[in-house]
């Protein structure tokens, strides 16, 4: 008895170091795509801080060239939020979450708010305009108006 129980123990710990391990392997993986996110969100926002609205444009192979990207855009898709989903948008519902895509950008696609008219007259492919929505703190978020 006294034997199946060490080697059971024996492999109860060798099966918590797989464990570790493999835990730390999925840390890892996470911390790099939580890095690469925070590195591309810092490019896009440290401009939006300063209302430049940039795009990675790509233009040498492996190096992304930042742009100021276009004020216009058109609805790529939407959808009507009549929920709040936070306290802080409850006065704002209905509202406009949209994803808009630039013309001269190809690929380029950007989810935003939609302002300035009703949910029922949004349509896909409807040319927009950018707007800067100044909420407070020198900080700006980009938002799109009928063109």
């Amino acid at each position: 008895m006294a034997k199946q129980s060490k080697k059971a123990d024996s492999q109860h710990v060798r099966m918590a170091k797989q464990s570790k391990k493999a835990d730390s392997q999925h840390v890892r993986k996470e911390t790099f795509w939580l890095v690469t996110l925070l590195a591309l969100a810092v490019g896009f926002f440290g401009g939006v801080m300063f209302g430049v609205f940039k795009s990675d444009t790509a233009a040498v192979p492996g190096r992304p060239a930042t742009a100021p990207a276009p004020a216009k855009a058109e609805v790529f898709s939407f959808t009507v939020i009549h929920h709040a989903s936070h306290a802080a948008v409850a006065d704002n519902l209905p509202y406009v979450v949209g994803l808009v895509t630039f013309p001269g950008l190809p690929g380029v696609k950007l989810v935003t708010n939609i302002t300035d008219i009703p949910p029922s007259d949004i349509r896909i492919g409807m040319p927009l305009t950018l707007w800067w929505d100044d909420i407070g703190d020198g900080m700006h978020l980009p938002r799109f108006r009928p063109a």
